[in-house]
């Protein structure tokens, strides 16, 4: 057992440094308290975090829940709106793959919630499907977040040289922008690929009831969890976007008019980074290890719980961006559900 659960349900402090998958990577900087399974929080430190803790996360759950339903709408009505009006840039490639892997990590993230809330997995054969959850769900994220970072990287290139013409074997080319997705997501998956190792079948009721697997609490692991959250899916792609989206604005704001579609990819790239930093920002500090003090823990807690349940209100960013900025693609849409012909995709 790597926990227990009080009274009302909730996680003891001692348990709340999994980093297994659902749930902050608490202390996974601190290797000392993962070893021997103890964490110096003291409830009566902070007792306003510790009971905010303690009543909000039901209400987490449910909002996991809405999040990953409401999030397969709107990415569909995205990808169906592209594909009806015909994909020539890379960019439209682009905006497919952020909204395929957005609406997958939700899922995945919904199915999670609701196996916990349902009691868990079977102890015996539930080691295949807790591996596929928890590594969708972060190599979901990974993709996503790097996606933005390309379509930012393409959108600093679009006010240098805009993509009214496609070039053969450019960026702006839409096979180009295919082979480098498709380079990004062999690395992804091939750099996510240790929890497929670490991470296995619950081996008790306490997780079954809490996480919904169990995890091999090794060095290599916490170092690897740091790499994660630091690396590969948080905090170095959001910050790149964050650079990269700062320049654009700054190139757009000084050079002459732009199209639409320019305009709604830098709002894009600027809302995902929004939506994304202050989450990234609270697990790069719980990784540094700055809420492992007394008073601090259970204030990280509901930190974290604050910009997860931000990042969740992300969902219908990209649909309510393009359908305001973007004319070509809100009439896509209105012919796409009035079951009008096809139109020719055109370049602005």
């Amino acid at each position: 057992m790597v926990g227990t659960v009080d009274e009302d349900g909730i996680l003891n402090a001692n348990f709340i440094d999994f980093y297994s998958g659902f749930g902050p990577p608490w202390l996974g900087a601190s290797l000392s308290l993962a070893a021997n399974q103890s964490c110096p929080a003291d409830p009566a430190a902070c007792p306003l975090c510790y009971h905010t803790q303690k009543s909000w996360r039901p209400h987490q759950f449910r909002l996991y829940l809405a999040t990953g339903v409401l999030s397969c709408i709107a990415n569909l009505l995205v990808v169906m709106a592209v594909l009806h009006r015909g994909m020539r840039y890379s960019c439209h490639w682009y905006l497919v793959a952020m909204a395929i892997s957005d609406s997958l990590h939700a899922s995945c993230l919904a199915a999670i919630t609701q196996l916990i809330g349902s009691g868990g997995v079977p102890l015996d054969s539930g080691a295949a499907l807790c591996k596929a959850l928890y590594y969708g769900y972060f190599l979901c994220k990974s993709v996503s977040n790097w996606t933005v970072v390309t379509l930012s990287a393409e959108l600093c290139a679009a006010l240098c040289r805009p993509f009214r013409r496609p070039r053969r074997g450019g960026l702006s080319d839409l096979r180009g922008g295919l082979l480098l997705s498709g380079a990004e997501f062999c690395a992804l998956a091939a750099a996510a690929s240790p929890r497929l190792v670490f991470v296995g079948a619950p081996n008790g009721e306490t997780d079954r009831a809490n996480m919904l697997c169990a995890i091999e609490r090794r060095q290599e692991f916490l170092y690897y969890a740091i790499f994660e959250t630091l690396a590969l899916t948080y905090v170095l792609p959001v910050a790149l976007n964050l650079l990269l989206s700062a320049y654009s604005v700054c190139r757009l704001l000084r050079g002459r008019r732009r199209g639409q579609l320019t305009r709604a990819l830098m709002l894009a790239a600027l809302a995902s980074t929004m939506f994304n930093a202050p989450y990234a920002t609270v697990l790069a500090a719980t990784q540094l290890g700055l809420f492992d003090a007394d008073g601090l823990f259970h204030l990280g807690l509901c930190l974290y719980y604050a910009t997860s349940a931000w990042s969740c209100l992300g969902v219908f960013c990209n649909l309510t961006i393009f359908l305001t900025f973007y004319a070509a693609f809100r009439r896509s849409l209105v012919s796409l559900l009035t079951c009008q012909p096809r139109r020719r995709a055109e370049p602005r």
